[in-house]
């Protein structure tokens, strides 16, 4: 359909198709445009003025992530005040529903914030007499290197200030990642600071064998939906103070 309107103003309206629906795949049904510019969008609308074309587009992956990340890390903080006792249970979870019967190599992480702090997990599987690894920043844009943590040696200051084995201690590769994050989706899909070290650390470690990636957080942190890239690696499944989920995840 197409109306005129005074001052040489004219609308087409029409269907747009072809789009996915949600969130991310959002886009535009009209566009603004001069007479000399006809913008053709599948068979979206047009609205026609004297001036400049100016195209309404989504706003980026990244940009929609650093929205759920707000809300996420706000989220956290307020577990953490709440549930001050939660590593602990978290502790007993993870030891119950995924700790190896046999000796394993599992890497944690030195809590950071309000993240779930490690450190009851830490002392049940050193009990069982597993060897506990702590991840290594080696540069900005690599995956992680996990170094034994002994503990009768002193922790560095690694990057962004997080403590970590120093460079005499042996590399070794994990059987299990216990994995830090801002969210979790019920498909195992993981939020995280944004910085991609354990994107690619998981990547690379699949590409040479089975390994178990496993969140841990509050329950609290459990979230329906947050966009996922093509670079996001999934969970196989995620430990709280309520219990512990295992994920069949989608990749």
């Amino acid at each position: 359909m197409r109306t005129s309107f005074p001052g040489a103003l004219h609308y087409s309206s029409g269907t747009a198709s072809g789009f996915g629906r949600g969130l991310l795949h959002a886009v535009p049904t009209w566009s603004f445009g001069s007479r000399a510019n006809k913008v053709s969008h599948g068979r979206c609308g047009f609205l026609y003025f004297e001036r400049p074309l100016i195209v309404l587009t989504p706003l980026p992956l990244t940009d929609w992530k650093t929205v759920f990340r707000k809300r996420a890390k706000a989220m956290r903080k307020e577990a953490a005040a709440r549930h001050p006792n939660a590593a602990r249970f978290a502790a007993s979870h993870f030891m119950l529903h995924f700790a190896p019967n046999e000796r394993a190599a599992i890497a944690i992480y030195h809590a950071h914030g309000d993240e779930l702090d490690t450190a009851p997990l830490a002392d049940a599987l050193m009990r069982d007499g597993h060897a506990i690894l702590l991840p290594v920043v080696v540069e900005k844009n690599a995956p992680l290197l996990f170094r034994l943590w002994e503990v009768d040696k002193p922790l560095a200051e690694g990057a962004y200030g997080i403590p970590a084995p120093g460079e005499d201690a042996p590399a070794m590769r994990p059987d299990i990642v216990v994995v830090p994050l801002l969210g979790v989706r019920p498909d195992g899909a993981r939020l995280g600071m944004g910085g991609g070290f354990y994107d690619r650390t998981l990547e690379q470690l699949r590409s040479e064998g089975e390994i178990l990636a496993i969140g841990y957080g509050y329950g609290a942190q459990r979230m329906d939906r947050f966009p996922v890239g093509p670079h996001d690696q999934f969970l196989d499944g995620f430990v709280h103070e309520n219990g512990a989920d295992r994920i069949d995840r989608r990749r």
